[in-house]
């Protein structure tokens, strides 16, 4: 049994590191961290290769073996992930808060997500901004980032003109297509 369950963990811990990259979609996995590549990109080309990878993967198993008998214990990969996802959040508020005050404001929210509709980016940072002093805090971003964020992303997609509720024709609007494409899903009128 304890064989089987080292067996087990070892194969989420190798899937746990794929994951994101099937995520992305095929073909375009997600770009790793220029610290991450500088830190093992031992030939200097920019690249990991498979053997720099390797290296890599060993590294975090080593970081994630707190006990260090050469196995992970699901407690060991459940501290491991949530350090991970913390330092992942830490890095992408610290990129948000232009001007390093412990706070992301409205303009920062805006500046960093040109993508988005001005009425989405402040429907969002209203619902995001749970004590309403004009600011999110690492908590409250956090939050955005949590389960309740996505329903709070949703929420701001379909509530097209910013009001703060959803209509009837809000609700039942056709996402519009995306570049080059016909839409999501919807078959086209005959």
């Amino acid at each position: 049994m304890l064989n089987r369950t080292r067996r087990y963990t070892t194969l989420m811990l190798a899937l746990s590191a794929t994951v994101p990259v099937f995520a992305q979609g095929p073909g375009n996995p997600p770009p790793l961290p220029a610290e991450i590549i500088a830190q093992y990109d031992t030939d200097q080309d920019g690249v990991l290769s498979e053997t720099e990878m390797q290296a890599m993967r060993t590294a975090e198993f080593k970081s994630a073996d707190v006990n260090g008998d050469g196995n992970l214990s699901l407690t060991e990969l459940q501290g491991f992930e949530s350090s991970k996802k913390s330092e992942r959040l830490n890095h992408e508020f610290g990129n948000l808060d232009a001007d390093s005050n412990g706070v992301i404001s409205a303009a920062e929210f805006v500046a960093n997500q040109p993508e988005e509709s001005s009425a989405t980016l402040a429907t969002l940072f209203g619902l995001a901004d749970t004590n309403a002093d004009a600011g999110l805090s690492l908590t409250e971003f956090a939050a955005l980032k949590g389960e309740e964020g996505h329903l709070w992303q949703h929420f701001a997609h379909l509530d097209s003109d910013g009001n703060g509720v959803i209509s009837q024709d809000e609700f039942t609007a056709l996402p519009p297509a995306p570049p080059g494409g016909e839409g999501r899903g919807a078959r086209p009128a005959r």
